[in-house]
């Protein structure tokens, strides 16, 4: 498109004009052109370079984003478990990586920890600089609520992210479904059809759609500008544009050959002996075409029912879902089926929080939803709707022939399904204690970190979520759902383990079950992984039917060098269901394993919380094992504590 602007020149022949941003990242030749007093016309380029947008955002995340605390030693050989990467990522306002921006990543305490990889530095293609972070050495205990906080800067652009640390014992799990893929997403580059004049149209005719037509034009890439006015109250509006060959997107009933007609006919088409079913909704919604065999009898009358859809102003999305995932449970449907859900939106949802709880409700029943969006659609709402289940996703079009690429892409996905319907069990030991099983490892709620075949990475939890089992194993269930041909779909989540010796985190019985596409199913099982962990302070699995329970609660531990620590508190709870009166010792067991009584007393007869300072100005480097016993002359209790006098770190890994 060709744009000019008529100025006049001082007394001096100059002239200025001012140029505006462009949307595209393109080079633009600019001519001007004069004529002299005998009228002799005379010109003069340049070539003006629009570059990428401007850094707009900054984001910054660590991995992992809890650590070990000083409490907690390094093996040998072994990466330091209080280090973690910190990475900033700086884009555009769309989103796009800015590659070459400086980056500045600070601690905002030095004391409680540092970045000890590069403090500064540019961004790769990616649009991130990563660096390394360690806890400071005085770090002892939990803090999984406050935590780190570390600074991230780039120009003007600010960005701040949380590192927690821990003295528990965590383990990281990682499981993936072979063989790997990646999901390709058409991109938005499309030829644009242009012409040497146009004319606009409101939505008097169209109903939500305003466009543009061009005619007459050579095929080839054009700039099209326009304006909207500005209601401050109400923020930008959302245009967006979308070039067809068909004359609209959606269309009325009388349009036949609009952009969604086109591509859904084209998908029925290549679907020959599935079921389809039709539905519309705007601020109300019914079924069009129950489900229906796609064959050369039916295929007309489907294809009559999409002819048929209109546009209408309105978006309740949930209403249209709630009609299709009632047709699933009618007689209509063939059970046994794959369910699948095709929903087309161009508009931005009035109800977003019953849409989503309508998209959880089909996850439930093993529907899956693929998600469109064209012309003014709401990026977000569909993308959570197709994140809500499993084995869909949501596609952004520009183009008809993109929409007619994405029908074909579900039509692939369809075709290619391993499996309908998945569930991951990973098991692993409990313990029997007073007559109750109790895990050998937990779950941390919210470290799950689910990454889906179409590139949706989220926070998830299992569902259910893990309890002990009656059978005395601990089972922690993940449900990818639908698994095409290729996909891959990994969890990763943590664990705090509950007891010392040797656990088994993933027992060998472990499985997935899967039902294949004609209904039967079989399962496939895990490798076991086992880890031995020593000096956990939250064991008190070892415990007999003992009438006395001893219970340590500090230190969890909690121990730091001489001159931090000249002396360490330690505190624990007895629970006494006997007769008589109980005797307590407290015995500090060296570096040498020689086992020396610190102190005694502490008689009771009953449920009681007790506390001793222990000394230990004196005491060398190493590892030491503080003993509570009790014993009231008939039976015995007892729970030990690994205290650690050390500057060291550690970590328990399995990889």
């Amino acid at each position: 498109m060709n744009n000019s602007i008529g100025v006049i020149t001082n007394a001096n022949g100059r002239q200025s004009v001012d140029i505006s941003a462009s949307k595209y990242v393109q080079d633009v030749n600019m001519t001007v052109y004069a004529s002299t007093v005998n009228n002799t016309m005379v010109s003069n380029s340049i070539i003006l370079r629009f570059i990428a947008g401007e850094p707009s955002s900054l984001n910054v995340y660590a991995n992992p984003y809890v650590v070990a605390s000083a409490d907690v030693l390094t093996p040998q050989d072994m990466p330091d478990v209080h280090r973690t990467d910190v990475t900033a990522v700086v884009t555009d306002e769309w989103g796009h990586p800015i590659v070459g921006q400086s980056v500045s990543i600070s601690s905002s305490n030095v004391t409680q920890g540092s970045i000890t990889g590069p403090a500064a530095g540019v961004t790769s293609d990616s649009g991130e600089f990563t660096t390394q972070f360690t806890l400071g050495s005085g770090m002892y205990g939990e803090d999984l609520t406050n935590g780190v906080t570390v600074n991230a800067v780039s120009g003007s652009l600010s960005g701040t992210c949380q590192i927690y640390y821990t003295d528990n014992s965590f383990l990281s799990v990682k499981s993936t479904i072979e063989p790997n893929t990646s999901v390709k997403v058409n991109d938005t580059n499309g030829n644009n059809v242009s012409t040497d004049y146009m004319y606009t149209s409101d939505a008097q005719n169209s109903q939500n759609e305003n466009f543009i037509r061009f005619g007459n034009a050579s095929a080839g890439r054009y700039e099209i500008y326009g304006s909207y006015a500005y209601d401050p109250a109400k923020g930008d509006v959302p245009y967006n544009m979308m070039v067809l060959t068909s004359p609209k997107r959606l269309g009325q009933a009388s349009d036949y050959d609009s952009a969604a007609k086109v591509a859904a006919k084209s998908f029925v088409a290549n679907m020959t002996n599935s079921q389809i079913d039709v539905v519309w909704f705007n601020v109300s919604s019914n079924v069009v075409k129950h489900f229906t065999v796609d064959d050369s009898f039916n295929r007309s009358s489907i294809n009559a029912s999409i002819d048929g859809l209109s546009a209408r102003g309105g978006t309740s999305i949930y209403l249209g879902l709630d009609k299709a995932i009632g047709d699933f449970n009618s007689p209509y449907y063939k059970s046994g089926n794959k369910k699948v859900i095709i929903l087309l939106s161009d508009g931005y949802s009035q109800t977003p929080t019953n849409d989503l709880a309508s998209a959880e409700t089909a996850a439930d029943q093993n529907i899956t939803i693929y998600t469109i969006g064209m012309g003014m659609p709401d990026d977000v709402n569909l993308g959570a709707i197709a994140n809500a289940t499993t084995g869909g996703n949501y596609s952004r079009v520009y183009t008809d022939a993109q929409l007619n690429d994405v029908y074909s892409g579900i039509c692939r996905d369809l075709q290619d399904v391993v499996a309908n319907y998945t569930e991951m069990h990973i098991l692993s030991n409990c313990t029997y204690v007073d007559s109750n099983w109790l895990p050998d490892v937990e779950y941390i709620m919210g470290s799950g970190y689910v990454s889906y075949p179409n590139g949706t990475e989220r926070y998830e939890d299992p569902d259910p979520l893990p309890a002990p089992d009656p059978d005395g194993t601990y089972s922690i269930v993940w449900k990818p759902g639908v698994i095409k041909l290729n996909d891959t779909y990994s969890v990763t989540y943590s664990l705090k383990v509950l007891r010392d010796g040797n656990i088994t985190p993933i027992r060998n019985d472990s499985y997935i079950y899967f039902i294949r596409d004609d209904g039967s199913n079989d399962i496939m099982h895990f490798g076991s992984e086992t880890l031995y962990v020593r000096g956990n302070s939250n064991d008190t699995m070892a415990q007999s039917n003992s009438t006395i329970k001893v219970d340590i609660t500090n230190p969890l531990p909690k121990m730091g060098a001489k001159a931090d620590w000249p002396s360490q508190p330690i505190e624990w709870q007895v629970n006494y269901a006997g007769n008589g009166t109980y005797h307590q010792i407290i015995y500090l067991i060296d570096t040498n394993s020689v086992e020396i009584p610190v102190s005694e007393g502490y008689n009771s007869n009953a449920n009681d919380t007790f506390s001793y300072s222990l000394p230990t100005k004196s005491l060398s480097d190493g590892n030491y094992i503080i003993r509570v016993y009790a014993d009231d002359g008939d039976d015995t209790g007892e729970d030990l504590v690994t205290l650690i006098v050390s500057e060291s770190k550690g970590q328990i890994i399995l990889e």
